[in-house]
């Protein structure tokens, strides 16, 4: 346990940050931060902005779910120009939430409190999923993320579905997509069509958590949202969105959970547990950022300009995971499918000790599991990329 949790995603990123306070050259491709190619945070100056201007316009206490204003600000920023169609097909509980983690968190506890249900979720995943489970008291299960080819096993996916059902009157079944946090893996419209065929066999006891944190990193865009408007859905949806990776407010720690319920059924008891749950733990969530933010995803000029910021960093990043890709292929290191987002994953023999080896030539990449480790794509630039070839030739 002790040297698991010294290889722990933080405390690889210590150990990268304190090296670079002694001197050190660091090769940091750690935490899930997006850096410019001037290794500073990437921020967004139409949020930064908002956020100036009104730094002593929302100090008082707001709603304990989050201003109406914010949720339609960030359903405007998540389904655009089908969010009306949206709304005449689902009743939308949301709830304002510290990060996109509170939002898992709170799916977790409603499956757990209320369902007395269980999770299931792919054996490659961002290794907090675990933590949150554990602090909810609710089983997690895993089932194989990709076949012998490379493709996502849905027969894997099943069977622990159904063996969680014998034990469990329900479960929760949990997708980070798209740009899967480690592997930067995309489900495509056919796997969508083949989970939500797969979902709805199961008549309302296996309920769908979509992860959209990196929604915005896609290169193919959200495809959920065609596949869900042609579809007719027997299953609950809850979405966790995250302003942290999305608007690169990552210390404010503000996100949100939300459901795509039956109008017929009973969500407002949806709503009022993700109510009581936000009183009971923080009292209410971080006005000072949801009303300047909520302020910008609500004025269409200022959300084509963001739009148009995040697009050039989605450049970016695909040059760089392009560039790391072709490395890896000439070095012979082994690596899962990506599609883009802020990480990909390499896999090793030993994990922990390919980690010590890479941090004695000071590049610090984080641990995910015993044959895994992920690598920051977003974090890294191209001089990164020219100085790690050098140190690993």
């Amino acid at each position: 346990m002790g040297q698991t949790l010294k290889y722990d995603i933080l405390s690889i990123q210590e150990r990268a940050d304190n090296a670079k306070k002694e001197g050190k050259k660091v090769v940091c491709g750690c935490a899930g931060m997006l850096f410019n190619e001037d290794k500073e945070l990437g921020t967004y100056k139409v949020i930064n902005a908002a956020l100036k201007s009104n730094l002593t316009n929302y100090l008082a206490y707001p709603s304990v779910i989050g201003s109406s204003e914010y949720k339609q600000g960030v359903l405007n920023w998540v389904f655009g120009n089908k969010l009306e169609e949206i709304k005449k097909r689902f009743a939308i509980p949301f709830c304002a939430t510290l990060g996109g983690t509170g939002a898992v968190s709170f799916a977790f506890k409603h499956e757990k409190r209320e369902n007395n249900g269980s999770v299931v979720i792919a054996d490659i995943h961002w290794p907090n999923y675990e933590n949150i489970a554990s602090e909810a008291d609710i089983e997690l299960v895993t089932h194989e993320m990709l076949d012998e080819n490379n493709q996502y096993n849905f027969a894997d996916l099943q069977e622990k579905i159904d063996d969680l059902l014998i034990k469990y009157p329900s479960v929760l079944f949990v997708l980070n997509d798209p740009c899967q946090n480690p592997s930067g893996y995309c489900f495509t419209k056919d796997e969508y069509i083949r989970l939500f065929n797969l979902l709805n066999s199961y008549e309302g006891k296996v309920k769908l958590l979509l992860d959209i944190a990196y929604l915005d990193y896609a290169p193919m865009g959200f495809l959920f949202i065609p596949i869900l408007l042609n579809f007719d859905v027997k299953f609950n949806i809850s979405i966790a969105f995250s302003c942290s990776k999305s608007f690169g407010v990552y210390g404010l720690r503000l996100g949100a959970i939300f459901d795509l319920a039956d109008k017929n059924s009973n969500f407002d008891d949806k709503q009022y547990f993700y109510r009581m749950l936000a009183r009971s733990t923080y009292s209410c969530p971080n006005g000072a950022a949801i009303g300047p933010i909520a302020e910008v995803l609500n004025d269409s000029h200022r959300v084509d300009r963001l739009r148009k910021n995040i697009k050039k960093e989605c450049e970016r990043i695909s040059e760089v995971g392009k560039r790391l890709i072709k490395f890896l292929d000439r070095k012979g290191i082994q690596h899962l499918p990506y599609y883009g987002g802020f990480f990909l994953v390499i896999k090793v023999d030993d994990a922990i000790k390919t980690i010590q080896e890479l941090e004695a030539k000071d590049i610090y990449f984080a641990y995910i599991n015993p044959n895994l480790i992920r690598i920051a794509v977003a974090s890294l630039t191209l001089q990164d990329l020219k100085e790690l070839e050098r140190r690993l030739a």
